[in-house]
Order: C-alpha cells, then structure tokens, then sequence
C-alpha cells in the first residue's frame, strides 16, 4: 500500500479547512458509529478469534465504551470546540488571551 500518497491526499483535504468545521466534525463521528455499527459482527468475530471475547464481553470492554466516546463527543462537541479565555499574562496588558480547540492536521496510525 503506497502510504505516502494517502498522507498527501489527506494534508491536501486538511488544508481546505473544512476539517476545523464542527458541523463536519459531527457528521463524520456519526459516519464512524455507522461505519462501527455495520461491521459489529466482524468486529465480534475478530475479537472472538484474537482475544476468545464473547459477543457479550466485545460489546462492553471494547465496542461499546467506543460508542459511549463517540456519543459524548457528538453531543459535546460544541462546548468543547469554544475559545477558552485564559489568564493574560501583565506584560500584554490589556489584551485578552484565548486557547482555540482546533485539529493540528494529519496523522497515520497503523495497527494490528
């Protein structure tokens, strides 16, 4: 697999800017339970051959705690995505400092 233009390809989307809209945040944490929730199975089943999990024990140490994260994060989202106003250091006075929640762009995580 040549990884090096599938980074390409994501920088190029990151640097259109549409992954710092949080409307489009949550319209891809939903595509992800989606995509999670039409391969429950598989994942069942991979859990089962790798780890010998039930279904059961699957679905509460490892799918469904993804779930309750992803929910969380749809319905908070909002609040957690804000400038957050901060102390100004006294030398700045009298400016007022912020920390804006943005992404930083583009990572490649490869897994088992």
């Amino acid at each position: 697999m040549d990884f090096s233009s599938i980074i390409k390809k994501q920088r190029k989307f990151f640097d259109t800017g549409k992954a710092k809209d949080v409307n489009f945040r949550i319209d891809m944490l939903k595509r992800l339970k989606s995509s999670i929730k039409s391969h429950e199975q598989e994942i069942f089943e991979a859990l089962r051959s790798d780890l010998n999990k039930s279904p059961f024990e699957s679905m509460a140490t490892e799918v469904g705690m993804v779930y309750k994260e992803i929910n969380y994060l749809i319905k908070n989202i909002r609040r957690l995505s804000r400038a957050k106003r901060v102390p100004t250091p006294i030398y700045n006075w009298p400016s007022r400092s912020y920390i804006y929640q943005e992404p930083y762009g583009v990572v490649l995580i490869i897994g088992p």
